[in-house]
């Protein structure tokens, strides 16, 4: 459970981290902040990130807290990267093409006698 927690604080963090850059938020079609406001976004994505550290000093031995949160860190970075390509480069779903009379009647001849194409 106190991963679920770690995870979930960092992927917030990495969130505001990201929607404070003016390119995020330029590519996610974002109005534009004030360099106050960005200072003001980064400052707080840094300290969510610091939270979960906090709470990975908490719910585990001291050794073992920094690498695990390294390693939740790196799980929540990457959740935060995919969800913004996907976002900024959408799958572009395949385009029906409906084939011409010329073409289809150029098929009509190649199939052996007996079988018809619709």
């Amino acid at each position: 459970m106190i991963f679920f927690i770690i995870w979930f604080t960092a992927i917030i963090g990495f969130s505001v981290l990201s929607l404070g850059m003016a390119r995020h938020r330029k590519s996610l079609q974002l109005a534009a902040l004030s360099t106050k406001q960005e200072k003001k976004r980064l400052w707080l994505g840094l300290i969510i990130l610091s939270c979960s550290l906090i709470i990975a000093f908490f719910g585990f031995p001291k050794a073992e807290a920094v690498p695990i949160w390294f390693g939740i860190l790196t799980l929540s970075v990457l959740k935060v990267v995919i969800y913004l390509s996907v976002k900024l480069n959408p799958i572009k779903q395949k385009s029906t093409v409906k084939p011409n009379k010329e073409l289809k009647s150029e098929i009509n001849h190649k199939v052996p006698h007996g079988i018809t194409t619709t």
